[in-house]
């Protein structure tokens, strides 16, 4: 994973880990009908359903300032489904092993420049500047 070198006390995994954020590469099912995605996520996850699916907050759908609020506020029991970036993910779309970030590491982590959304054409990807998905607020509309 190209992330590796920044956090080394993370560990590459398998699968995702409940209650840890992870790096991975992913390329979203239904791309062509999404507005855009995030081909890196740095997913704080949340569970595991089935070995095939997984579902977590993406926190790259908000500006790194408010990611570590984001995290506390997933870790009060509040309702994920009205923050924007909680998805499910299937593994079989993900293109990378997970690199578990180490909680020593997770503020780097917060705060590195690794997300990379884009628009799906087909045989065309644009990139979406990520401070147009930061606009878009905390909060599913």
């Amino acid at each position: 994973m190209e992330y590796r070198d920044e956090f080394p006390k993370s560990t590459l995994e398998g699968k995702p880990i409940p209650g840890k954020i992870t790096l991975f590469q992913y390329t979203a099912k239904t791309a062509e009908q999404m507005p855009f995605y995030d081909r890196n996520p740095l997913c704080y996850i949340i569970a595991i359903e089935r070995q095939t699916i997984f579902w977590g907050v993406n926190l790259h759908y908000h500006s790194p300032e408010n990611r570590l609020a984001i995290m506390r506020y997933i870790d009060s029991g509040n309702d994920l489904a009205k923050l924007r970036g909680f998805h499910k993910y299937l593994k079989s779309y993900v293109g990378s092993p997970f690199l578990t970030i180490a909680t020593e590491e997770w503020e780097k982590a917060v705060n590195l420049d690794s997300e990379q959304f884009v628009r799906d054409f087909g045989s065309i990807e644009i990139d979406i500047d990520p401070k147009t998905v930061y606009r878009k607020g905390t909060l599913k509309k």
